[in-house]
């Protein structure tokens, strides 16, 4: 966001601070269906009905905030909208790293937590 958004200045602050506080909540919730299981999430293991109705809504409300006038609420500036496809891109990216370093772990450990 800093350098692709140029939201490095005190003007853009707030979209920085918004666009971090959407992909930190996001990512960290996305994450637990990584961690929780040594197989690929949503493919080849897939989490309960509850945890996939509480991260879906977890997300959704993070959207919706970030892009709606709730961001007031936190006041925050409403996020641009290109924004959701840097975000989108950066949880594919962020995920498969998170997969590739479960991997390792399991193969220098033969087993996961």
């Amino acid at each position: 966001m800093w350098f692709v958004f140029k939201f490095n200045t005190i003007e853009q602050a707030g979209l920085f601070q918004c666009g971090w506080f959407m992909f930190g909540v996001i990512s960290q919730t996305v994450v637990i269906h990584t961690i929780r299981t040594p197989k690929v999430p949503f493919i080849k293991d897939r989490a309960s009905a509850q945890l996939s109705l509480s991260t879906a809504l977890v997300v959704i409300a993070t959207l919706l905030i970030g892009f709606t006038g709730l961001a007031a609420l936190l006041s925050l500036p409403v996020m641009t909208p290109v924004f959701a496809l840097w975000l989108l891109g950066m949880m594919v990216l962020y995920t498969v790293l998170a997969q590739l370093l479960k991997g390792i772990y399991i193969k220098m450990n033969k087993e996961w937590v």
